[in-house]
């Protein structure tokens, strides 16, 4: 895992039973303009919201971001997001609205 680049919110995502991408619980407090990274001892990350996205500021709904660079928050609000983990033999764990849908949370961006 590549600590080089830092951010804000450095927030750790853990690999549950093989197959569960969990955010921590409590997420860390976050503000617009702060910058945010997820990473990974079992794998890369990627984050979905299937709202809007608290990264970006149009109304594009459903979008992702790479957890491998610091993303900085651009709006604020309550974002539900969920957590996909690409792990080292290439097979993708994460949210899944029957089989997991513990691999997400709710990102609450304050101004």
């Amino acid at each position: 895992m590549n600590m080089a680049s830092t951010a804000d919110h450095e927030i750790l995502i853990r690999l549950e039973e093989g197959k569960h991408a969990i955010l921590p619980n409590p997420m860390p407090a976050m503000k617009v303009g702060e910058t945010v990274r997820y990473l990974s001892y079992d794998g890369q990350v990627t984050m979905r919201f299937p709202d809007l996205s608290p990264f970006r500021q149009d109304d594009q709904r459903n979008t992702e971001i790479s957890g491998a660079e610091p993303q900085q928050l651009l709006r604020a609000g309550k974002f539900d997001s969920r957590c996909f983990l690409m792990l080292q033999g290439g097979m993708m764990v994460g949210w899944d609205p029957n089989g997991s849908p513990q691999s997400g949370g709710v990102h609450d961006v304050g101004h």
